[in-house]
């Protein structure tokens, strides 16, 4: 967090917007299908089950539809590991007892995955025919989503083993006239648009088959879509357009970290130091992409004892030693919300907005309470900070909360662009933690 001086004193792969639309064109049927008050069922599996979840394509789907003031609700028919035959059975239990008016089904991925214990294509037909059978018979309109992959990997054995579920799955659809929103295709599609050289395997997924927040994006606007939004109604829910992943969640892809530092536990990447191993000198984690300059970036953080920080617009030094500005955080709560700067310190605390002129004369202007803002931020859980450069200001949120702004002019010191790299500290035993890493230029 800060440097030795500072403390005897006083803590992917870069495109453009347009390379991962929301949405590639404007186009919809001109009408939505779903009416004001009505209720749409989710069925499915894990994906659908993590879909209800904040930042879930459940969600997004919600909020699209509410946003243009149709004040829909939804019933979360998700179950992790089930298949066709397990949704046909708890079809009257968990989606028409509720008598929703709309029902999407996605429903495939284990089928396939599961091997010997999934379903086979036969059966398969027959369970999907007579979920659809049962819920139109019960007045519930039915949209059908072809499955995403399994892996990000089209020529798999599994993906080419889903190939003819998924062609029955249009066909019922055209059959039985039901919606379709074909998110296999458009899972493959938005696959192309990451450079060839990008971390494979999690681009959309935080596994390979579960959706990260570009996945849900995804599947959300290719719902929306079949729902007849344009890509402008579609926007409105979803704020991850732009974005590109910088983690592949499995492995230092893409990363600088010094030997024996850094390591990638449960999908995150991770650094913790012990009395046995204590960090003797700050070290940091140097992403190998570029200098952004007016960017947004987002991540996620699980800081147990110590400080840590994430640094931006910042020189690289030699042994893995950084020089600029931080993003703060700590276990004390002290400077966590604060931007640092070596040699400076504290170049803007939490709870204010702070403009550096020219000669580095400070003006500071309260914008929140500093004690308010930091219960806000879990103690010893995972809490998502927000970067947001642009020109001369620099923007720091946790948990979708300002907690501070800073404008710096100051000659020689304020800085426009440099390195993003992760931070382990010097001091007492701390573990730190960093996933879903997405960076906007």
């Amino acid at each position: 967090m800060k440097t030795k001086y500072f403390v005897l004193a006083c803590v992917v792969l870069m495109i453009c917007c347009s390379s991962f639309p929301l949405q590639a064109e404007d186009k919809s049927s001109g009408k939505i299908a779903v009416a004001k008050g009505q209720k749409i069922a989710f069925l499915g599996d894990s994906i659908t089950a993590a879909g209800r979840r904040k930042g879930g394509y459940c969600q997004l789907v919600l909020s699209a539809l509410n946003k243009q003031g149709l004040e829909v609700t939804g019933v979360f028919a998700g179950v992790s590991g089930h298949k066709s035959n397990q949704m046909l059975a708890r079809l009257e239990k968990d989606v028409l007892k509720h008598k929703p008016d709309w029902m999407t089904l996605s429903c495939g991925v284990n089928d396939v995955w599961h091997g010997a214990r999934g379903v086979a294509l036969e059966p398969y037909k027959n369970n999907i025919t007579e979920i659809v059978t049962r819920a139109q018979a019960a007045g519930v309109k039915v949209m059908i989503l072809t499955s995403t992959m399994i892996r990000e990997d089209q020529s798999n054995a599994l993906n080419q083993k889903l190939l003819p579920y998924n062609a029955f799955l249009k066909q019922l659809a055209r059959d039985k006239k039901c919606l379709l929103a074909d998110l296999n295709t458009d899972m493959r599609e938005a696959l192309k648009k990451f450079p060839k050289d990008a971390p494979k395997g999690k681009q959309l997924t935080s596994d390979g088959v579960h959706m990260n927040a570009l996945g849900n994006a995804m599947m959300a606007r290719g719902v929306l879509k079949a729902f007849g939004l344009t890509a402008s109604e579609t926007a409105k829910a979803d704020d991850t357009a732009g974005f590109v992943s910088l983690f592949n969640g499995k492995d230092l892809t893409g990363w600088d970290a010094k030997p024996n530092w850094w390591y990638v536990e449960d999908g995150a990447i991770t650094s913790q130091t012990t009395r046995e191993k204590p960090c003797k000198k700050c070290n940091y984690l140097i992403w190998k992409g570029g200098k952004p300059g007016d960017f947004e970036l987002r991540l996620k953080y699980k800081l147990v004892g110590g400080n840590s920080g994430i640094q931006f617009r910042s020189q690289r030094r030699p042994d893995w030693d950084t020089f600029g500005y931080q993003a703060d955080m700590d276990a004390a709560g002290t400077w966590t919300g604060c931007v640092f700067a070596h040699a400076r310190g504290k170049v803007a605390g939490r709870g204010t907005r702070t403009v550096i002129d020219e000669k580095g004369k400070k003006t500071v202007t309260k914008i929140g309470d500093p004690g308010e803002l930091l219960k806000g931020v879990k103690l010893n859980g995972w809490n998502e900070y927000r970067i947001i450069a642009k020109g001369p200001k620099m923007t720091l949120m946790i948990n979708g909360v300002v907690m501070c702004e800073a404008i710096d002019h100051q000659k020689g010191k304020a800085a426009l662009d440099g390195i993003i790299a992760l931070q382990v500290h010097p001091g007492p035993p701390m573990k730190v933690q960093f996933k879903d890493i997405m960076l906007k230029k």
